[in-house]
């Protein structure tokens, strides 16, 4: 990791191996309009996991064809063949942990978030192709664009809790566009979800096959390129991929399927009420039921998980639902920074990735032993740092 020193002063850095950028020229060449700006994911051999030097990369990136009037649009995918991107690089963060560099990890969490905020108010389109595996930081730089192309590979997750983490980068905004019961499910779970259901709750626009993707890039460029001046470049990327976009194959137990279910087991506002409310539900205890199944996976997916971690998620949601990115960010920042000092996610990383064992021994074990005060003061600990001062 990178040695971040200040919280509000992002470093120049040399473009790391791992991202590369680049532009195609509109009309009238390198002084002309509609180019687009494109972002590659580079770092198969760790699944495109951003590290702070590309997340730094790209926002300065961001920052360079803002204000270029030949760029009308951005668009980000991935080189690797399995993953857009599987989240942060925790293996450097908890050498950062362990090293007890504090100060540069408050500082990356408030670049990197920062960053992600950028992307979602970006002034032109952002679009993102994003294939195979997404999750953690992945969806930071994806699902916050104005533009999010999925296919047939696609997967969703955000599996935090498991490494004594919660979902961040702006993840407590994009999970309003799920019923709130939907969305703890999904946080507490670490449940995996396709192109379909992406689509259905929103958090991709447009499903097209991956066939195609090529095709409805060269589509996007040639348009941006031809169009008239009074037309807007968010239409115009709109439009385009409009007229690739099919609907996506419905999967089994599709998730819209299973919203009455989800809203009786994960109706209750803490993750404690969550946990004895599935594990007394008639469905948990009924091996005949054709649901069993699936709750009993939800099931041994929380039992694995940080109950420190999946506490402050179901707090998270609560706290953010209604509030704009910026707000939901800031909440996740004092929780990120909380966490850094916290035994749960040195376990959880080293269980999951030094060690491999997967037994980690949370501390407390159990999510009864979650107390408000915890909570409250997770939640106060950066509070006083705006990190967005017009929303403090």
């Amino acid at each position: 990791m990178m040695a971040f020193e200040d919280l509000f002063l992002r470093p120049k850095v040399a473009v790391p191996e791992t991202i590369s950028f680049s532009a195609s020229e509109g009309v009238g060449g390198g002084g002309g309009v509609g180019g687009v700006g494109r972002v590659v994911l580079k770092a198969p051999k760790t699944l495109n996991a951003i590290t702070g030097e590309m997340a730094v990369a790209l926002a300065n990136q961001l920052d360079v064809w803002r204000g270029e009037p030949a760029i009308a649009a951005v668009s980000i995918k991935a080189e690797s063949p399995k993953a857009f991107s599987v989240g942060g690089d925790i293996r450097n963060l908890y050498q950062a942990i362990t090293d007890e560099r504090f100060p540069e990890l408050h500082a990356f969490f408030a670049h990197e978030y920062r960053m992600n905020a950028d992307v979602y108010r970006y002034n032109k389109p952002y679009i993102a192709w994003v294939h195979g595996l997404v999750m953690g930081g992945g969806t930071g730089v994806s699902l916050h664009g104005s533009h999010v192309v999925v296919g047939d590979t696609t997967a969703f997750a955000m599996p935090e809790v498991m490494i004594g983490f919660v979902p961040d980068v702006g993840a407590s905004y994009f999970y309003q566009q799920f019923p709130i019961a939907v969305a703890r499910m999904l946080g507490m779970t670490a449940t995996r979800i396709g192109a379909y259901d992406m689509c259905h709750y929103g958090i991709a626009t447009h499903y097209i096959p991956e066939a195609r993707w090529a095709e409805a890039e060269e589509g996007i460029a040639t348009a941006l390129a031809t169009r008239r001046p009074d037309t807007s470049p968010f239409d115009t990327v709109t439009a385009v991929l409009d007229s690739f976009a099919e609907t996506a194959p419905k999967p089994p137990n599709a998730l819209a399927d299973l919203e009455s279910t989800i809203d009786t087991l994960f109706a209750g506002k803490s993750a404690a009420e969550i946990v004895q409310h599935i594990a007394g539900s008639a469905i948990a205890t009924d091996a005949e039921h054709p649901l069993h199944p699936t709750i009993a996976g939800w099931q041994h997916a929380i039992a694995k998980a940080s109950p420190t971690a999946l506490a402050l998620f179901c707090a998270l949601l609560n706290r953010t639902r209604g509030l704009a990115i910026e707000q939901c960010i800031q909440h996740e920042y004092s929780l990120a920074c909380w966490l850094m000092h916290q035994s749960d996610i040195v376990e959880g990383i080293r269980e999951a990735v030094i060690t491999k064992t997967k037994q980690p021994r949370w501390a407390p074990a159990g999510i009864l032993e979650v107390d408000k005060t915890t909570i409250d003061t997770a939640f106060a600990f950066k509070e006083h740092v705006a990190l967005f001062p017009r929303f403090s």
